[in-house]
C-alpha cells in the first residue's frame, strides 16, 4: 500500500491497517471521560472554566495573604492542599451533612 497523489490510496483497497503495535493500545483517559460524561445523570467533575465567582471570604482571605502575609503563606496558597483533605473543612461539611441533610457518614 502507498499513498499517491492528494492522500489517495494505492493498492489494498481502502486505508492501511493499523500495526499490531498500535491494535494493543487502550483508548486514551480523556476519550473514556469524554463517553461517560455524555451518558444521563453522570456529573462531568472535570477542570474547567466555572461561571460563578468564589464565595467572598475566600476572595478577602486570598488577598489578605497575598499582601500581607510572609513569603512562606505566600508560596502556600499555590501548592495543593493535603492528600487526606483539610481537616476543618472536612469537619464543617461532615457537621452540615449530618445536621442539615440528616445522613450519617
Amino acid at each position: 500500500i502507498r499513498m499517491g497523489r492528494e492522500g489517495e490510496v494505492k493498492g489494498g483497497g481502502g486505508l492501511p491497517e493499523n500495526s499490531k503495535r498500535s491494535k494493543g493500545t487502550i483508548e486514551s483517559a480523556v476519550r473514556n471521560t469524554i463517553h461517560f460524561a455524555s451518558i444521563p445523570d453522570i456529573v462531568n467533575m472535570a477542570q474547567g472554566m466555572v461561571y460563578w465567582s468564589p464565595p467572598e471570604g475566600a476572595v478577602e482571605a486570598t488577598s489578605k495573604v497575598l499582601t500581607s502575609g510572609s513569603l512562606v503563606e505566600q508560596a502556600q496558597i499555590y501548592k495543593y492542599g493535603p492528600v487526606e483533605g483539610n481537616q476543618e473543612l472536612l469537619q464543617a461539611l461532615s457537621h452540615k451533612v449530618k445536621t442539615k441533610n440528616k445522613l450519617s457518614l
